[in-house]
């Protein structure tokens, strides 16, 4: 059967570096026998848009080229279907496929687009949306929050660094309440975790122990802290040991998750933001999207 992919490139993902694979996705390709189209996104939501109308095409595959943000659109658009979702990390964090172990080279993650295995993978909903990799709320999200806003008028990890300053410096930590079957908690956080990747925050392993095909969604909370406890965290997360700090860090699994604020708080999908101003239910959906790895 011949192969027949189509890829969605982001334009602005990684500063403009997911517009740059166009002419490498076709140098690629041109001569084989695989047919492709690329198409560009336009807007937020686009994405998911073009993927779901794969589903009346005869493609096998479509490759989200981008970050985490188009990673998600594109796997929204695919889910519960037939169609095969590939990655080709073009973005500033990609941290889902830090979890997936998909390579950032262009010639590797090609090479692993049209000759890679299919793996049946989980997928978190959380209301109207879904997520692949992690959604979280307290300090991480407004580091996101920051960040945009430092990106209209500086690119690069450079903004990130940033923006990781500027929350550091007027965060204060949220109340909350998050409970499941597993357990409850109840008071102030420094962040909260949930997730079906590993990865988050451009390479921060929040939930080591999260298996994204395993059914279950992890749970990461750093509870009530000071600033200084905030910078030892901080570096017990950057050497994967966290999980040791039992006075600071709470950490369980559950099918089925549920937040609910003091007040309003942002919310962090994927490296999305928006706010949460309600009660959240977030659960597990079982092989619910099919990867090329």
């Amino acid at each position: 059967m011949q192969r027949k992919i189509l890829f969605i490139i982001n334009p602005i993902a990684g500063s403009g570096r997911a517009l740059n694979y166009r002419e490498k996705i076709a140098d690629y390709l041109n001569g084989t026998d695989i047919k492709y189209e690329i198409v560009l996104t336009e807007s937020s939501g686009h994405a998911t848009e073009i993927a779901k109308a794969t589903a009346f095409e005869d493609f096998d595959t479509v490759v989200a080229v981008g970050g985490d943000g188009t990673v998600k659109e594109v796997a929204k658009g695919l889910a519960f279907g037939d169609v095969r979702l590939g990655i080709m990390p073009a973005g500033t964090g990609n941290d889902a496929v830090k979890s997936l172990n998909i390579s950032r080279n262009f010639e590797e993650s090609m090479y692993s687009i049209i000759y890679g295995e299919e793996k049946l993978v989980d997928i978190g909903i959380a209301g109207e949306n879904i997520f692949l990799n992690v959604l979280s709320v307290g300090f991480d999200a407004e580091v996101v929050k920051y960040t945009d806003m430092v990106k209209k008028h500086i690119k690069g990890k450079f903004a990130y660094y940033l923006g990781l300053i500027m929350a550091f410096t007027r965060y204060k930590n949220k109340e909350l309440e998050i409970y499941a079957e597993e357990g409850r908690y109840k008071g102030g956080v420094l962040l909260a975790a949930i997730g079906n990747g590993n990865y988050y925050g451009g390479g921060f392993n929040i939930l080591p122990l999260a298996e994204m095909n395993d059914g279950l969604l992890d749970v990461c909370i750093g509870n009530d802290m000071s600033k200084i406890s905030i910078i030892r965290i901080f570096i017990e997360l950057l050497k994967g040991v966290h999980l040791e700090n039992r006075e600071k860090v709470v950490y369980f699994r559950a099918k089925s998750v549920t937040i609910k604020p003091k007040d309003y708080i942002e919310l962090n999908i994927d490296g999305e933001i928006s706010l949460l101003k309600e009660e959240l239910n977030v659960i597990i959906k079982r092989d619910a999207l099919k990867i090329i790895v």
